[in-house]
């Protein structure tokens, strides 16, 4: 089983890209939903997998993706699953067993909240956490023993 997946998803990206470069550096596979692939084209590093309906992915990033050997599974634009659903089921498939989400937060409150119950959909089975350089938001589904510092706020 690998241990820890990077999901790089369609939002904003309110990090710097130093942040996403550390962070790659502690995962073990890169993937993309659809237009994620553009900051990771940005970073310079090619996902190992793209999913989604490639509805905003620019033909030039695509591409580049493809010249990179990345694994692309494209999906038909009328589907039930947004593209991070589907990223997500995609990773359980190959055996990861945590993901850090990155571009989830931002302006576009709508993808946020799908985001979060596409972390509900796989909170038995997948450990999912959006991480940005100030926040981390992830589901609790056992419970959770935790130290916190005096003023700590949660």
């Amino acid at each position: 089983m690998m241990s820890k997946a990077a999901l790089f998803v369609g939002g904003e990206y309110i990090s710097s890209s130093e942040f996403y470069l550390r962070k790659l550096q502690e995962t073990s596979f890169v993937s993309a939903a659809d237009s994620g692939a553009e900051m990771l084209r940005t970073l310079r590093r090619h996902p190992d997998l793209l999913v989604g309906d490639m509805d905003s992915i620019s033909e030039t990033t695509l591409d580049w993706c493809r010249s990179k050997g990345s694994l692309i599974l494209i999906y038909p634009p009328e589907k039930d699953d947004t593209d991070t659903q589907i990223a997500l089921q995609a990773l359980e498939e190959r055996g990861i067993a945590e993901v850090e989400i990155f571009g989830a937060t931002g302006l576009r409150l709508d993808h946020f909240m799908g985001t979060l119950a596409s972390i509900y959909g796989v909170r038995n089975t997948l450990k999912a956490t959006i991480v940005e350089d100030s926040v981390e938001i992830g589901m609790v589904s056992k419970e959770l023993v935790s130290s916190v510092e005096l003023g700590e706020i949660w």
